[in-house]
């Protein structure tokens, strides 16, 4: 299995997940929250299983958590 097919199906069992969540909370907002972690887990799967110089890999990963670590608990504060 390759690194595309990795995120697609990890992604969509967290997506399950928060759907089972919202479900039962009735917060569909904490689609979004999931959402963006997995966004920034997926990043940094794709920093560490990348092909381009290390430098790079590690300011895809710092950015990538930055941004969207910083998203949800943005997402997560205001739900």
């Amino acid at each position: 299995m390759n690194a595309l097919q990795t995120v697609a199906l990890v992604s969509c069992l967290a997506m399950f997940i928060a759907w089972m969540v919202q479900s039962r909370n009735r917060n569909a907002g904490l689609v979004d929250v999931f959402w963006a972690f997995g966004m920034m887990a997926a990043g940094i799967f794709y920093a560490y299983v990348g092909m381009a110089p290390v430098w790079l890999r590690i300011v895809l990963a710092l950015l990538v958590t930055l941004w969207f670590g910083r998203l949800g608990l943005h997402i997560l504060h205001r739900v």
